[in-house]
């Protein structure tokens, strides 16, 4: 899991796989550890923000089963996802389920918006 901290948020809590992707979107390198600076935060939202633009038009189905290759029936049937919680009326990529990139990044964006308005760093780290 990855731990997104801050002192002018709550912390904010992303599995593995959709937190390797925000690095990727962030150009980083999958790292254990590491923060983001006040000064990078609006390059960092806007990189989550095309990245969840470009990718959310890409396939009806989930993105992150997508691209890690697991086949579209098991996106279907929900046997890929693992944390999907039954909700499927809002983020839904389509009717068969899946959520968007958008609305995934959504509480992280929120938190560095905040952050740059109070001017506190962010680090992360895998727990």
């Amino acid at each position: 899991m990855f731990k997104f901290k801050s002192k002018a948020a709550a912390d904010l809590i992303m599995l593995n796989a959709h937190g390797q992707v925000v690095l990727q979107a962030w150009g980083k390198a999958p790292t254990a550890q590491g923060v983001v600076l006040v000064q990078d935060m609006p390059s960092a939202i806007t990189s989550l923000q095309h990245y969840a633009a470009q990718h959310d038009q890409m396939s009806p189905l989930d993105p992150l089963n997508q691209q890690a290759g697991h086949s579209p029936q098991a996106s279907a049937n929900g046997a890929g996802g693992g944390d999907d919680d039954g909700n499927d009326s809002e983020g839904d990529a389509s009717v068969g389920g899946g959520v968007s990139w958008s609305v995934r990044f959504a509480p992280l964006v929120a938190m560095l918006k905040q952050c740059l308005a109070e001017q506190a760093d962010v680090t992360w780290h895998v727990t």
